[in-house]
């Protein structure tokens, strides 16, 4: 074989190479809420975090605070009475709302009690840092978490889940949900309980001091009259019942072996209900643009009776 033979075989090689090598590889791409209108996750123009439904399977988040743990920089510390708040890179922290608002398909959860969410049938969840006021306004001065649960198609759905731990503690979840009208309005229901002993034993009247149970109830039903309009209705209901909650953090630091006591006369209690309803109303009719409204309400109702001596 002469040189020009040589040199052409060493030229076709390296073209060939290069077209394998250049071939295009399979980029997953993810699709994001959190800009109010749906973007590729590469063409938000900001730092941002997002799990996905098989990031919360895979480590068993349960709550908003459990998925938290997993962003850095940013805590959600579980204060006395289910009075919870987001802090970000150490920023100072209002005492009255929220820097860090949670929108859940759209409509805010600015109260900072029961801000620390269940997580059931959660699509995604994302985390965008920095202040938000353009899109969320004022109170968005640290960044936005947009969780949005998944859609209930018309195939009629149904899961449950059930676990038992120490301390006799006992849940169970059951989800459904279906079609009434198919292709135009679905429905989708979630009821949540869970109940355990406490950690802390009251020595004088022989019984636990922080007992907890809870129930929770949730209904959405997601109505679809063309392609221009959508309205998500969402219904909620929890209780709680937990003793001397405010006082006996739900996952104290003290290992679980350790022998704590307490002696007072008085049997403490603390009960909270949660109720909201909230209507999101979305119209879609010009290209590039979206209007939506929401309309929400939430009462929480609290009552304690403890010895703080």
């Amino acid at each position: 074989m002469n040189n020009k033979a040589i040199l052409a075989a060493a030229i076709l090689g390296t073209l060939a190479y290069g077209q394998t090598a250049a071939a295009p590889h399979a980029v997953e791409t993810v699709i994001v809420q959190a800009a109010r209108v749906e973007k590729d996750m590469k063409d938000i123009p900001q730092s941002m975090d997002y799990l996905s439904a098989e990031d919360i399977e895979k480590h068993r988040y349960k709550t908003v605070a459990d998925a938290i743990k997993s962003v850095a920089n940013i805590v959600l510390p579980e204060l006395p009475g289910d009075y919870s708040y987001i802090q970000v890179r150490g920023l100072p922290r209002h005492l009255e709302q929220t820097n860090v608002p949670i929108y859940v398909d759209g409509v805010p959860q600015t109260s900072l009690y029961g801000l620390n969410l269940l997580l059931k049938d959660v699509e995604s969840i994302e985390f965008l840092r920095g202040p938000q006021g353009n899109t969320y306004g004022s109170n968005a001065r640290d960044g936005i978490i947009v969780i949005t649960t998944k859609k209930q198609g018309n195939d009629p759905s149904a899961s449950f889940e059930l676990g038992v731990a120490n301390y006799d503690q006992q849940s169970g979840t059951v989800a459904a949900g279906t079609a009434l009208i198919e292709d135009v309005l679905t429905a989708k229901m979630t009821l949540d309980y869970l109940t355990r002993d406490g950690f802390v034993e009251n020595t004088h009247l022989n019984k636990s001091v922080d007992p907890k149970e809870q129930r929770s109830a949730m209904l959405s039903l997601h109505w679809t009259p063309s392609s221009d309009w959508t309205a998500n209705l969402y219904l909620d209901h929890t209780t709680i019942e937990s003793g001397v909650y405010p006082y006996v953090k739900d996952d104290p630091k003290t290992e679980r072996g350790d022998d704590l006591k307490s002696a007072t006369d008085i049997e403490g209690l603390f009960d909270q209900t949660s109720k909201g309803a909230a209507l999101n109303v979305t119209w879609t009719g010009l290209e590039n643009w979206r209007l939506s409204s929401v309309t929400g309400i939430r009462k929480i109702d609290t009552f304690g009776r403890f010895d703080a001596t």
